[in-house]
């Protein structure tokens, strides 16, 4: 499978059929530029050739986002979805604190947030949705009070 270039100047296009955690060199190296290109940022390591944990990811979301198996490993439907994929911009956080309240919130931006953190999408702000938030927060190391704010907006749609 051929994957073009992020950038010109980065060289000629790759050649090769999967690629998985554990993998490193060049081709894992333009893999990941590809991916920061398109706004799937990997902050702790960036372009470094080394197929890991952040690389995966990355690689998951990006599937997860293209509606395509989620398993983290490049293959054929994957190197094609990123040749044709477009830089993401991050969706503008709507001024709403969502949060646990009485009556629950409803909407269909809940429902977005619900995508995103891997939980049923019924567009209501539950306590499901609420610990999925802490969670999150947890895991990002941001103020965890369940409440998606900018920050946790923020991270949650880069």
């Amino acid at each position: 499978m051929r994957v073009q270039p992020p950038e010109p100047e980065t060289g000629s296009e790759v050649d090769t059929t999967i690629l998985r955690r554990g993998d490193s060199g060049a081709d894992v190296t333009f893999l990941q530029r590809k991916l920061i290109s398109l706004g799937y940022p990997l902050p702790r390591f960036g372009a470094d050739g080394t197929f890991g944990a952040e690389t995966e990811a990355a690689v998951r979301q990006f599937q997860q986002e293209q509606r395509i198996r989620v398993d983290g490993i490049v293959g054929p439907e994957t190197f094609g979805r990123l040749n044709r994929a477009k830089p993401r911009r991050p969706k503008p956080f709507p001024g709403t604190l969502y949060r646990l309240k009485s009556p629950y919130m409803r909407g269909s931006n809940i429902g977005e947030i619900q995508k995103k953190l891997g939980v049923p999408a019924d567009s209501i702000y539950g306590p499901v949705t609420a610990q999925a938030v802490r969670n999150f927060q947890r895991r990002e190391g941001i103020k965890v009070d369940g409440i998606v704010g900018p920050v946790t907006w923020a991270r949650l749609f880069r």
